[in-house]
C-alpha cells in the first residue's frame, strides 16, 4: 500500500513539474513578444493533460504563424531590394526616328533617364508616352524593350518644314502649321526655307502641310516660300530654290507636283522659271 501511494505520488510530481516547464516555455515566449516578464505570470494552476495538450498545440501554432511571417516579410524585403537595385535599371536607352530633335531633347520630353527603375518603365509606359507626345515636335512615341538592360524609344516627329518672322521674332513651322521659337540657346542653325508675304497663320499652314508631304532632299533645296496670288491664281506661290531656278506652283499642288522638279533639271543645264501652275513649262532667264 506505501508502496502504491509513493508511486501516485511520484507520478503527480512529474505532472506537475511538466506542467511548470510548459507554463516556462508559455512565459518565456510572451515575454519576448511583448516584454512582459516571465516572473509577472499568473501562478501555474494544476491542469489536466488534455488541456495540456491544447495549450500547447495552440503555442505551437502561434509559433509557426510568427516563422511564417518572417518568412514572409522576408520575402517582401528581397523582392524590393532587387527591384530597387542598379541591376534592375536599363543600363541604355536608345532613341530612333529623331531628326531635328537630339537624343538629349527625346528623353528630357519623356522624362525617361536611366535612374528609372525597369519595373517603373514597363508598368506606367503609357505616362511617358503622353509626357513626350506633349512636345509640338513629338507627333508620335513608341517604348519597347530589346532586353532587360536596353530600352528604345522610337519616334515620329513633328518635322520644322521653313522659317517665318512674326512680329521681329523667329519662328520655326512644324509639318502641322504649328510654331515653335527659332534658335534656342546653344541649338545649331538649320536650313530651312523663309516663308514671305504670308497673310496669315491659316496660310501658313496650308502651305507647310503640303510641304511636308515632299521628300527631306527636296525640302532642303528651297531657300524661299514667298506667298503670291494674282488674278489668275489666288493661291500661287513662287519657290526660289538653292540651284538659282524659280518654281511657280499652286499651293495646293505643292505635294502631288513639286515631285517632278529634280528629274526636270537634270535634263535642263540652265536656269529659268518651272511653271506649274497650268501644265508644266521652263522659261530660261
Amino acid at each position: 500500500m506505501n508502496e502504491k501511494n509513493k508511486n501516485d505520488e511520484s507520478k503527480h510530481q512529474e505532472d506537475k513539474l511538466q506542467d511548470q516547464k510548459m507554463w516556462n516555455r508559455i512565459n518565456k515566449f510572451f515575454s519576448r513578444s511583448i516584454g512582459q516578464s516571465a516572473k509577472r505570470a499568473p501562478k501555474p494552476k494544476a491542469i489536466s493533460k488534455s488541456q495540456s495538450f491544447r495549450i500547447l498545440n495552440r503555442f505551437n501554432a502561434m509559433e509557426r504563424n510568427s516563422i511564417h511571417m518572417i518568412v514572409i516579410l522576408s520575402i517582401i524585403s528581397l523582392l524590393l531590394i532587387l527591384l530597387l537595385s542598379p541591376l534592375m535599371r536599363f543600363q541604355k536607352v536608345e532613341i530612333t526616328g529623331n531628326h531635328d530633335l537630339t537624343k538629349a531633347e527625346v528623353l528630357a520630353a519623356s522624362g525617361i533617364n536611366k535612374k528609372i527603375p525597369a519595373w517603373q518603365l514597363l508598368s506606367e509606359q503609357h505616362y511617358f508616352i503622353q509626357r513626350a507626345e506633349k512636345n509640338s515636335q513629338i507627333k508620335k512615341v513608341k517604348i519597347s524593350y530589346l532586353n532587360m538592360q536596353v530600352a528604345q524609344i522610337k519616334i515620329e516627329e513633328n518635322s520644322k518644314v521653313g522659317l517665318v518672322t512674326k512680329k521681329d521674332k523667329n519662328y520655326y513651322i512644324l509639318a502641322d502649321g504649328k510654331f515653335i521659337p527659332a534658335q534656342s540657346v546653344g541649338e545649331k542653325p538649320q536650313r530651312l526655307p523663309n516663308y514671305e508675304k504670308f497673310p496669315n497663320d491659316k496660310t501658313i499652314k496650308r502651305v507647310a502641310m503640303q510641304f511636308n508631304g515632299i521628300s527631306k532632299a527636296l525640302q532642303n533645296s528651297v531657300s524661299e516660300v514667298i506667298w503670291s496670288p494674282d488674278h489668275e491664281d489666288d493661291e500661287k506661290v513662287i519657290l526660289i530654290m538653292d540651284d538659282g531656278n524659280k518654281v511657280l506652283i499652286k499651293a495646293s499642288d505643292i505635294k502631288n507636283k513639286l515631285k517632278y522638279y529634280p528629274g526636270m533639271v537634270a535634263q535642263i543645264d540652265k536656269n529659268g522659271t518651272f511653271n506649274f501652275q497650268v501644265g508644266t513649262y521652263f522659261q530660261q532667264y
